[in-house]
């Protein structure tokens, strides 16, 4: 083991000790849980499932991170304890943006610890040297769901982004064998547009994040990232059959039995969208075939489909792909903190292979003309 100057190995010891959950392989990189936390286990297959292998056997690689979900009072005082004594300052940290905030103390060998407060009370230890994530929580806290699958998930999509892809904030379909990208800014419509999408029978990669790469010399690829699908109330009720779908399940607490409502949107995983529209709705990959920056607004009266020229096109992928980093570093992993200069390639060859891309410009339900997206989407590809 690695000499990181704190006392590892009570906490190693404990990992160790627990049983694993499974592997997750998500699009070849691998990650392992461990836990003896019953709510963690099941939430392993509900919130990964759908869109990534879950390995209940397989024996994690020396490569593979591992995850562990810890419930105890005695370790949680100790690294509590820790993190009080940390001699730098301590860094105010989110882990994506509107989350609240938590404070990371940082060792100089590798280890950090976050203390959460709020809206949930636990540790995330951090030992990249050990490729070690600890979620650690006392024993009478309620674990969090949302903390489980994004520490899992980060470890996740650190690889997969370092073997050759770009992180998107978008929002990804397929429809009519077509990949989907759909990029804008907050509040543009691009939930609303795929969950209208969704409706008319298309597919969910993921409704605010995707990994975009290389087709194997077959033009771009899109990949998903098992996420919560976060969706407002007036995109519910503008959408007659998410709306409907939405009337058939209970909305409660538990993200492992259905819609969550939190922070002012309904927080659905992958299985609590299936059955809000009655059939498997998500999917893995699916090429890159067309881009659209949606344009939404209440006030529009009718539909608008313009198609940009490609230079004004790739000016506007770059801005988004530059600008806009769904990856966050609210654990220090070097290569994350470096992401700017090792992406720089990568976001040149894709912006010289985009798909045609274009704007829609549409209103409320009653102003989408589908023979005329239907006409949009089956030109490409």
């Amino acid at each position: 083991m690695p000499d990181l100057g704190r006392d590892l190995r009570p906490l190693e010891s404990v990992v160790d000790s627990l049983p694993s959950a499974g592997v997750v392989d998500l699009h070849g990189v691998r990650s392992a849980l461990f836990t003896a936390d019953p709510t963690a286990r099941r939430a392993l297959h509900y919130v990964f499932g759908n869109q990534a292998k879950v390995l209940a056997d397989a024996t994690p690689a020396r490569d593979n991170w591992r995850v562990a979900c810890i419930r105890s009072d005695d370790l949680y005082d100790v690294w509590s304890r820790e993190w009080e004594r940390a001699d730098g300052p301590l860094v105010e940290i989110t882990r994506w943006d509107g989350d609240f905030v938590a404070l990371r103390a940082d060792w100089p060998d590798g280890v950090s610890v976050v203390r959460h407060a709020e809206p949930f009370v636990g540790l995330t230890i951090f030992a990249e040297p050990l490729r070690l994530a600890v979620y650690l929580l006392p024993e009478d806290e309620r674990l969090s769901i949302h903390h489980l699958e994004h520490l899992l998930k980060y470890t996740l999509r650190v690889r997969c982004w370092r073997a050759g892809g770009v992180e998107v904030h978008a929002a990804t379909c397929v429809y009519r064998d077509r990949g989907l990208l759909l990029m804008g800014e907050r509040k543009s419509g691009k939930t609303t547009l795929a969950m209208h999408v969704v409706s008319r029978g298309g597919y969910l990669l993921g409704s605010d994040l995707a990994l975009l790469c290389d087709g194997n010399g077959d033009g771009l690829a899109l990949r998903a990232i098992p996420a919560v699908c976060r969706i407002a109330p007036e995109t519910v009720a503008d959408n007659t059959r998410l709306r409907e779908g939405m009337e058939h399940v209970e909305t409660g607490d538990d993200y492992l039995n259905g819609p969550v409502f939190f922070d002012e949107k309904y927080e659905l995983y992958p299985p609590a969208l299936d059955a809000v529209f009655g059939h498997p709705v998500s999917r893995t990959a699916a090429s890159a075939d067309l881009v659209v920056f949606p344009r939404f607004g209440v006030d529009h009266t009718r539909q608008r489909v313009a198609w940009l020229e490609p230079e004004a096109a790739r000016e506007l992928i770059r801005e988004r792909l530059v600008g806009d980093k769904p990856l966050p570093d609210w654990l220090p992993f070097r290569e994350v903190l470096e992401r700017r200069e090792i992406e720089a390639a990568w976001i040149d060859r894709f912006v010289a292979s985009l798909p045609p891309v274009a704007e829609l410009e549409f209103g409320r339900e009653d102003t989408l003309d589908w023979d005329e997206i239907d006409e949009l989407v089956e030109s490409v590809g």
